[in-house]
């Protein structure tokens, strides 16, 4: 595991699975300690439960439960921002293969396929693309995507084997533009599967927060500049601009702010667990 950026809370790193040879990401508060099987950490995760259900008690040790090798979600800790989503229901509810569906994704996604033809008709350098396109392209689900859409059209299809080929290309290390978790919850937005008033307590809650990493945000900011360069919905920048903006806003945490979430009980789902204080 190797370190490869450092915020004032967390610290990101490029990890390596030992099994599959994977690449991926994770993102771990600077007071990260340890990572331990659950039947050796569950019993302080029912003690840490039961202490943390004062919301005036200070939080000064937590277990996360890792998803997919990048996610953590608090099992510790019953409360979460009033109004707040458990990252593991943003995860469940607004999937990542759901995108094709949702109008910002496909404006995204079309303007890749527009400038990704411009570069194999010779009207666009193939730096320029590189540049714009590098932290978004790449991945099964967006070529997939693509694919469909280039099917509805008339480009022949050689142009079709073209354009996928640069999309499909990869340069960074890090999970697709669908992965994305500020995209997919600008998605359930956008298309009223949560209240605005949730998404904004969902944004600035800790627990979300530390799930967000400086690669999420660019990949955003990237896709509000590809939405610039085309003539489309002002509601796609909005959400965009909204989103990026809340990025900048630092929570207080105060405990009022806190509740108990009713659908989030103790879970020992997780077989890895990460301890932090």
């Amino acid at each position: 595991m190797e370190e490869s950026g450092r915020t004032s809370t967390y610290v990101e790193y490029r990890c390596v699975d030992k099994h599959s040879s994977q690449n991926y990401w994770l993102k771990l508060p600077h007071n990260a300690t340890s990572l331990a099987n659950k039947d050796i950490v569950f019993p302080e995760i029912i003690r840490l439960w039961n202490t943390y259900s004062n919301k005036d008690t200070p939080r000064t040790r937590q277990y996360y439960g890792v998803i997919n090798n990048h996610y953590l979600d608090c099992v510790s800790d019953p409360l979460l921002n009033e109004g707040a989503w458990p990252v593991i229901k943003i995860l469940k509810t607004f999937q990542a293969n759901d995108l094709p569906l949702f109008g910002l994704w496909e404006g995204v996604a079309l303007q890749m396929l527009t400038e990704a033809s411009w570069v194999c008709d010779g009207e666009l350098s193939e730096e320029k693309f590189i540049g714009d396109w590098k932290n978004l392209v790449g991945g099964s689900i967006l070529r997939e995507a693509v694919i469909s859409y280039m099917d509805n059209g008339d480009m022949s299809r050689t142009e079709k084997l073209r354009v996928a080929e640069k999309i499909s290309q990869k340069y960074i290390d890090y999970p697709e533009l669908a992965e994305n978790i500020l995209l997919r919850l600008i998605g359930g937005m956008s298309r009223g599967r949560i209240e605005p008033e949730d998404a904004i307590a969902t944004l600035l809650c800790p627990q979300f927060r530390c799930n967000i990493t400086d690669m999420d945000i660019l990949q955003i900011s990237d896709c509000k500049k590809a939405l610039s360069r085309q003539i489309g919905p002002e509601v796609d920048m909005l959400w965009l601009t909204f989103v990026l903006e809340m990025m900048k806003v630092f929570p207080d945490g105060k405990p009022e702010q806190l509740k108990r979430i009713s659908n989030k009980g103790i879970t020992n789902n997780y077989s890895l667990y990460l301890e932090t204080h």
